[in-house]
């Protein structure tokens, strides 16, 4: 009873959106396999992809003098802190959500995955903090060009990032004395962070096309469209 109790509660806890999505198909056995399976392949066929492409980043970050000069400081630190970040998601939460789903389809119970449990939470969400920081702060590069250099300084960018990863810390660890109420706690933090993510890459990338066709209606010289595609590149 008691190994079944601790199966149940990693299940909930290791990935929020993943293992809540399953249980609801634990009753359709079929379908609740074809799941984990599926799931599964998607998670081998990426994670070497997270892990190498992040690693790639920080060190053409590192060794690059060319990709230094052609970023502001603010935004590379914020593309540095997302990539060290993600990196160690693909290295430790999707690795240990493949080993979650894979052992799901055992009978016998996984204690031992108990250990990676707050961890990939905590890195997970770190990522999509990280994520929507990167999303923000593009979004007043677009909307508040003057203003962008005094509001974000370098000082608030590690503030920032101290903070998501203190509230990812927290509220995770809040999972030990009240799992339900912050597991829901856990939900709309996630859909707070993906909706302002996707309001500020749709708001770009109108934005974007909106001086695309002012440019072309104004006929302005090639060297104008010229540092316009440049900065096009770097909003996105």
């Amino acid at each position: 009873m008691n190994s079944t109790n601790t199966g149940s509660r990693v299940c909930h806890a290791t990935s929020i959106f993943l293992v809540y999505f399953l249980e609801k198909l634990q009753q359709l056995s079929s379908m609740y396999k074809a799941g984990l399976i599926f799931i599964t392949i998607i998670l081998v066929s990426t994670f070497p992809f997270t892990v190498i492409l992040n690693a790639l980043v920080l060190i053409a970050v590192k060794m690059k003098p060319r990709v230094r000069a052609r970023k502001s400081n603010i935004l590379l630190a914020l593309l540095v802190l997302l990539a060290l970040t993600d990196f160690m998601v693909g290295a430790f939460v999707q690795t240990t959500l493949i080993a979650v789903s894979l052992t799901l389809l055992q009978p016998r119970p996984y204690c031992v995955l108990l250990a990676f449990e707050y961890p990939i939470c905590i890195l997970a969400f770190s990522s999509l903090f990280h994520l929507a920081f990167v999303r923000g702060e593009r979004f007043l590069a677009m909307k508040l060009s003057f203003a962008h250099p005094t509001l974000l300084t370098d000082e608030r960018l590690l503030v920032a990032s101290a903070a998501a990863w203190i509230v990812s810390v927290t509220v995770n660890l809040l999972l030990l004395v009240e799992q339900t109420a912050t597991s829901h706690a856990l939900n709309v933090l996630a859909f707070i962070a993906k909706a302002f993510i996707a309001f500020c890459h749709v708001t770009v990338c109108r934005e974007t096309r909106k001086l695309e066709r002012q440019l072309v209606s104004h006929h302005v010289s090639q060297e104008v469209r010229k540092q316009f595609q440049t900065n096009k590149k770097a909003f996105k």
